[in-house]
């Protein structure tokens, strides 16, 4: 049996904390582990390096490894990565549009945001 693209679609990014990891990483090209934990304050540690894995073997970002002792690394999404940001700014834009949020939500990065859930 095929598998549905919608189920495949909400397996990649449905799990918590996965969207705005991607988003982090669009408004800033470029952060490491430890600015992407104090940007998703209430991720643990562990959950958020199991979902940079998980990205990163879905092909939506990049680790790249900039210093190996002490080890420092860095996070960028791909170009499937960011396509995939193409589409959440369209939903934003409905979402404004159809007045499910406000005005201002169209073009900001959510963690920005006072209504932020993080």
């Amino acid at each position: 049996m095929a598998n549905c693209a919608l189920l495949e679609i909400q397996h990649v990014l449905g799990k918590k904390w996965t969207i705005l990891i991607l988003q982090e990483l669009y408004h800033n090209e470029k952060r490491n582990f430890n600015q992407l934990s104090g940007r998703l304050k209430h991720a643990t540690n562990r959950v958020l390096s199991m979902r940079l894995q998980e990205l990163e073997t879905d092909g939506l970002l990049q680790k790249k490894i900039i210093r190996e002792i002490p080890r420092a690394v860095e996070y960028q999404l791909t170009e499937k990565g960011t396509g995939v940001m193409q589409i959440f700014d369209g939903m934003k834009k409905w979402g404004t549009e159809g007045k499910l949020v406000p005005r201002m939500c169209s073009k900001t990065n959510c963690m920005e945001c006072e209504r932020s859930c993080c």
